[in-house]
């Protein structure tokens, strides 16, 4: 009756069912894919700034670490450290304190981690697209 509905349909049936999983899992790894991007875009120039220097400071002849490099405040928002920290799992807070200790050494780690995690989220989000279309076509 009318009265007993709620705004959600009570029984689905097997096609539903398997079209929710579906969408359900194609969010999750676009949204893994994006917050990577994100935090892609944000630390990479920060990285090339340390390239930079670190650079810089190899040609002056000065011993590597002689810089005490911090990066602009607000350069990393809370989404962003949150992707950095998914990346590294239980030992993400433990990247991240680094990451503020010493960005010169942790910055250009932490960047060609999230690269390699970008193409390895996309690779998924390939290989999944092919699985979701047999079961979409069934």
């Amino acid at each position: 009756s009318p009265e007993d509905y709620d705004g959600i349909r009570a029984r689905r049936n097997i096609y539903e069912e398997a079209m929710a999983k579906i969408e359900d899992e194609r969010f999750e790894v676009d949204m893994a894919i994006e917050r990577n991007a994100s935090a892609m875009r944000q630390v990479e120039p920060l990285a090339e700034e340390v390239a930079v220097l670190r650079k810089n400071e190899e040609t002056d002849g000065q011993p590597i670490g002689r810089l005490n490099y911090t990066p602009r405040p607000r350069s990393l928002h809370s989404n962003h450290v949150g992707a950095i920290a998914r990346l590294y799992g239980d030992r993400g807070d433990e990247v991240l304190h680094h990451l503020m200790r010493n960005p010169i050494a942790v910055l250009p780690i932490v960047f060609k981690r999230l690269r390699e995690k970008d193409n390895e989220w996309r690779r998924v989000r390939t290989e999944m697209s092919k699985q979701w279309r047999a079961v979409a076509e069934t």
